[in-house]
């Protein structure tokens, strides 16, 4: 497994998180969105992660 992988993986893991803490899985898609599109203009997932919940 790569670092870009594994920065996927956390930073999935902590959107599911937070998605769970506020119980709405809008927010859950919107985010998940939000960090697989980092990926493109090549941010890093767990920098996308941290501007979401900045």
């Amino acid at each position: 497994m790569s670092a870009e992988d594994g920065a996927m993986r956390v930073a999935l893991l902590l959107v599911r998180f937070a998605a769970a803490v506020v119980g709405d899985d809008r927010y859950r898609e919107q985010w998940e969105a939000d960090v697989v599109g980092a990926l493109e203009p090549g941010m890093s997932p767990l920098g996308a992660t941290a501007m979401l919940f900045a």
